[in-house]
């Protein structure tokens, strides 16, 4: 009987034994979770806390900068020259997504793809304008993260004057070649400094028995 006691004593030693030391680890695990729980509040109000302090300079920017999520590429936010580009009142930002100011939309999804996939790029792009102006920009935008979640941040510059002054320029050249081919007289562009011929018309080609390629090159 005694010896029964004794085991009854022993077992009830070591149930206690292993209650204690389950309460002790749960006990761990609840401290354990609660510090990280602690620690990812004070993570989330420090890029909290970051963010704000990066806002006042984004205003101020004369570039147009807009944040959007990443997952649906709806704006998130748009300093003020942004709105001013493209005509997006503060009040209906976050009804807009940015394939919607693409005008072709299949661009807007390729930006977005490689976004996606290689967090970051650089592109000439065409947008329109809420108003429907439509304007070429060139589009800088990187993968970040902003009020706790993945975003993208984007630079635009308007760069329309830019292209127009590009076609201008190359119209000017093709209707140039177009005039110095058809002249009738032999011309020849020389570089000053060395005598290079640059240029020769299909008339100096005959004239001096050579090829244009083979006039370019040869020195006056």
């Amino acid at each position: 009987s005694s010896t029964w006691a004794m085991l009854a004593l022993l077992a009830s030693a070591r149930i206690a034994q292993v209650l204690e030391q389950r309460r002790s680890a749960d006990e761990q695990l609840r401290q354990s979770h609660a510090e990280l729980e602690q620690k990812v509040v004070e993570r989330t109000e420090l890029l909290a806390e970051r963010e704000r302090e990066h806002l006042p300079i984004l205003a101020d920017s004369p570039s147009a900068i807009i944040v959007l999520r990443l997952a649906d590429a709806a704006f998130v936010y748009g300093n003020p020259a942004s709105q001013q580009l493209l005509g997006v009142a503060d009040s209906s930002r976050d009804a807009q997504s940015i394939e919607r100011l693409f005008v072709d939309p299949a661009q807007g999804r390729d930006v977005l793809a490689t976004l996606r996939q290689s967090g970051h790029i650089e592109s000439e792009v065409r947008l329109h304008a809420a108003d429907g102006r439509e304007f070429d920009a060139l589009l800088a935008a990187r993968v970040t993260r902003f009020a706790s979640e993945p975003a993208v941040i984007a630079s635009l510059v308007d760069i329309t004057e830019r292209k127009r002054a590009e076609v201008a320029l190359a119209d000017s050249q093709q209707r140039y070649r177009q005039l110095f081919e058809a002249e009738s007289d032999a011309i020849l562009l020389i570089e000053n400094e060395s005598g290079r011929i640059l240029e020769a018309n299909a008339a100096a080609a005959r004239l001096y028995g050579y090829t244009a390629d083979e006039l370019r090159g040869m020195f006056n």
